[in-house]
Formats: structure tokens, C-alpha cells, sequence
């Protein structure tokens, strides 16, 4: 059990090279130069998708509060901001890599770890050096 004397540690924070090339790769939005997004497809995947970066109901599941509600994600974008950094911040404590924590978030965690979601990796990476190349480690 935890010690509650001792705090949690903070989650990692998302590199933003992760939400650039993800929101482009989902649905083709972008950020502005004033920090917001430019929602441009909305329409939803074709598993149920919804939102700038595509999350899927079970994803959102996996990491939302009470309260909380999917369809939210589709016409809040600060909300669909949030809640996907939850979603990479719950990956990456189960990947311990970025890359891998990507991979994940199209392929589910045992996917990645059986080298699945690389072409979606690649993809994420190429819209960031086209857009922001600066982001990429």
C-alpha cells in the first residue's frame, strides 16, 4: 500500500511532438500559433472514433472520472485535449517509451509490445517533420 505521507509522482508530461503528429494523423487538425486546434475532420472513425485525435470509446473508458461523458470529446476540444493526454500519460505507464506508448494508442498496449502499430508510429512522425519538425527528439 502506498504511503500517504508520500505523494504520487507527477505523470510524465506528453511531448508535444506526440499530440501534433497524432492530431494530424487522426483527422488532419492542426495547432495555431496562439496554442489552439483547428478541428478539421469530424467525422468519426469507423470504429466509433471521435474527436481531433480519433479516441475510441474504450480508450476513453480506460482513463476517464466520473462524470465524464465520450460524446463530449467531439465538440469540446479542450475536454478531447485532456482526456488524450490521460490516454498517453495511462500508456506510458504501461510502456515506459514514448514510441511504444504511440504504437499503443493505435494498436492497444499488447499490440505494440508484439511490434504492431509501427506504419502508425511512422505516419505520426512524418506529419510532425512536415508541420512542426522542430518537435521530433
Amino acid at each position: 500500500m502506498a504511503d500517504p505521507a508520500v505523494p504520487d509522482a507527477a505523470p510524465p508530461e506528453v511531448p508535444r511532438w506526440i499530440l501534433v503528429g497524432v492530431a494530424g494523423t487522426e483527422s488532419s487538425s492542426f495547432y495555431n500559433d496562439d496554442g489552439s486546434l483547428t478541428y478539421v475532420n469530424r467525422a468519426r472513425g469507423r470504429h466509433g472514433e471521435i474527436g481531433p485525435w480519433q479516441m475510441t470509446r474504450r480508450a476513453f473508458l480506460e482513463v476517464r472520472r466520473p462524470g465524464e461523458v465520450f460524446e463530449k470529446m467531439g465538440a469540446d476540444i479542450a475536454f478531447a485535449e485532456a482526456m488524450v493526454i490521460r490516454r498517453f500519460q495511462w500508456l506510458q505507464e504501461r510502456t515506459k517509451d514514448w514510441d511504444e506508448a504511440v504504437r499503443a494508442y493505435n494498436a492497444g498496449v499488447s499490440g505494440a509490445r508484439r511490434g504492431l502499430g509501427r506504419d502508425y508510429l511512422r505516419d505520426v512522425k512524418r506529419w510532425v517533420r512536415r508541420i512542426e519538425p522542430e518537435l521530433l527528439p
